[in-house]
């Protein structure tokens, strides 16, 4: 009867999650996301020109934001110069070349400043650069145009775009994670509020800052920033939850089915033994105190091989990986109380049936993260420079998940409920959950959610290399598979 309660629980799981990565998709494809060039017409003085950015969420917002300023837009791939876009976007609306706002986001901010300052006698109404990244070391040797500039995000990349203001600029100003505004010369910053859960999609707040910094430049007035706009990202932030939801649930009820059918007999032999109930449920004291040194030499080898994490990435990454080999070390070296013995899975050889089942798994982390990342749930960005970085992630994480594995072959020997054991095992990762709690009443907002992405996507890759293992009795497989997608994660998300 339990059994059948999970399969339907399981199955509700699955079909909530298949409906919100179909609806985030249908969303990320109107209107972004077309090919260029493309143009709007408007009825203001003055229009945009936006060099299409990475994230297609982005575009639709700013696109609906041109629309109720009533902006002649033109939208670009980010490869044409910009002289001829000046000169298209002007033969198109009428207007005078002088009467153009220019934007890009992301990566794309400077080639657009760059371009912008070998322009003779055309220059723009003004420079929007919306969440600049990339090294802003190589903008102090720009001059900044004659035209006023701004340089605006979230408070979630405070200090990138403070860093990007400074070297435009000439200030010195610190980010302080709160909302600020800056100014000096014809360079303006602007970091806004209410951005918490994603900074690939505009908040309202941001816009309207945008739209506030755009009408006085250009002589406009700003009408009232929401509308749709909100309701677009109210609904893809409830389409958001419900994907994590339905797909901690889909684990979650998979590994509790699972392993259900190995403990009821299947195909792995365990060579230890519980020998004490009491001494081993202390002994998972001795697991949480030798993860903590663990942790600090995860930390040091991310470190030494020079893995560019923040400190929030590095955090979650160095306890992850602590957590993981120390416990499986334990049992390894023969340390852990109320243990005799060692637990071992025989090598065995896989049949494609098996093996397609063991990678199942994997392909629904990699594909619900890539359409999270495609709606703008975190601003994926991937490079030639993240190669080495992924590869060192991906190495650690599957030899973390690997040795966890024989603290789960031990734990199922208590032949205490699924979800006790599922508890037992995740208990060295617990007190991450905290860091979060207590980013919240200090302020820190912004990084609690970060640090909530990257614990929530270490927890399904956890359960899903339990189901991959569960699935073919294979602790190898199901390591190196679920560590992929959690190593891409952390090299493509903010955590770099």
């Amino acid at each position: 009867m339990q059994s059948k309660h999970r399969r339907r629980i399981a199955g509700a799981a699955l079909g909530a999650l298949v409906l919100s990565l179909v609806l985030l998709l249908t969303f990320d494809l109107s209107p972004g996301g077309k090919s260029s060039p493309r143009y709007y017409s408007g009825s203001a003085g003055y229009g945009l020109i936006l060099f299409s950015p990475e994230s297609g969420p982005m575009e639709n917002a700013l696109l609906d934001l041109a629309s109720k300023l009533q902006l002649p837009t033109l939208v670009l791939s980010g490869e044409e110069p910009v002289g001829d876009a000046i000169a298209a976007a002007a033969a198109q609306s009428g207007l005078p070349e002088d009467r153009f706002f220019l934007a890009a986001a992301g990566e794309r901010a400077f080639p657009l400043l760059e371009q912008t300052n070998l322009l003779v006698g055309r220059q723009p109404l003004g420079l929007i650069l919306l969440s600049p990244s990339g090294r802003p070391d190589r903008w102090k040797d720009l001059t900044v145009p004659p035209v006023p500039a701004l340089v605006i995000g979230s408070v979630n990349g405070g200090a990138e775009l403070t860093r990007s203001y400074n070297a435009l600029s000439g200030d010195g100003i610190v980010s302080n994670g709160s909302p600020m505004r800056a100014s000096k010369g014809s360079v303006t910053l602007i970091t806004a509020p209410e951005t918490v859960v994603t900074d690939a999609l505009p908040s309202v707040s941001l816009l309207t800052s945008l739209a506030e910094w755009m009408g006085p430049a250009a002589g406009g007035s700003i009408p009232e920033i929401g509308g749709r706009i909100g309701l677009w990202r109210a609904v893809r932030t409830a389409l958001w939850f419900t994907t994590l939801i339905s797909l901690l649930v889909l684990l979650l009820a998979a590994a509790l089915i699972t392993g259900q059918g190995f403990a009821e007999g299947s195909c792995r032999i365990v060579t230890a033994q519980v020998t004490s109930r009491g001494r081993f449920y202390l002994g998972r004291v001795l697991v949480w105190l030798a993860s903590i040194p663990a942790a600090g030499l995860s930390a040091l080898l991310l470190w030494l091989f020079r893995i560019p994490l923040g400190a929030g990435g590095m955090l979650v990454a160095s306890v992850l990986i602590g957590a993981s080999c120390s416990a499986g070390l334990l049992y390894r070296f023969r340390l852990a109380p109320g243990v005799s013995g060692q637990p071992a899975a025989p090598a065995r050889r896989l049949k494609p049936s098996r093996l397609a089942a063991g990678l199942l798994p994997a392909a629904v982390l990699f594909a619900s993260g890539f359409v999270l990342a495609r709606s703008g749930f975190w601003n994926a960005r991937l490079i030639p420079g993240h190669l080495m970085p992924f590869l060192v992630l991906w190495v650690l994480f599957s030899l973390g998940f690997y040795l966890l594995s024989h603290d789960a072959m031990v734990i199922e020997m208590t032949r205490t409920s699924g979800g006790r054991q599922l508890l037992m095992l995740f208990s060295p990762f617990l007190p991450l959950l905290l860091v979060p709690v207590f980013a919240v009443p200090i302020g820190m907002i912004p990084s609690a959610f970060l640090l909530a992405k990257a614990i929530f996507a270490a927890a399904a890759a956890l359960l899903g290399a339990r189901v991959s293992e569960n699935l073919t009795g294979s602790a190898a497989l199901g390591a190196v598979s679920c560590a992929a997608p959690l190593a891409l994660f952390f090299v493509t998300a903010r955590m770099l």
